[in-house]
């Protein structure tokens, strides 16, 4: 739990020093409920409905977003799928011994990780430990 929280923490403080938009709401919105699902023990695997439900309205306001949007979407419906099956009834997970459920965690984690760093660089950071300076945009 020490770890959600740390993360949880640093997203809110790294929102708190941005230029307030809705959609920049939606973005860290989507990284605070990322930490909790990735981090916090003891979460469902159906919680991941609310962060497709804010990707799809982060689409709206930023169509760049919509990769993010479809790779949240395919982590909530395979962490569905591979803890439910088709009709409700779980597959067996272990195959050749080994448990894909890691994988899907490890993917999950890379994903939550992607996604603070793409967004880290697009916004900036400013950190009391670390800073980070926003990507520059070119017009042309």
């Amino acid at each position: 739990k020490i770890l959600f929280y740390l993360s949880y923490l640093a997203i809110l403080v790294a929102f708190a020093r941005q230029p307030k938009t809705f959609a920049r709401l939606l973005v860290y919105s989507i990284l605070g409920y990322m930490a909790y699902f990735v981090f916090n023990t003891g979460v469902h695997e159906n919680h991941l409905f609310l962060v497709c439900c804010l990707g799809w309205m982060l689409v709206f306001f930023e169509a760049d977003q919509l990769t993010r949007c479809i790779n949240l979407s395919i982590a909530a419906n395979a962490n569905l799928f591979l803890f439910y099956g088709v009709f409700g009834q779980r597959p067996n997970p272990v195959i050749a011994g080994v448990d894909i459920t890691l994988f899907f965690a490890l993917a999950n984690i890379c994903l939550f990780a992607g996604l603070l760093l793409d967004t880290l660089k697009r916004d900036g950071a400013d950190l009391w430990f670390f800073r980070i300076a926003p990507r520059q945009t070119t017009t042309a």
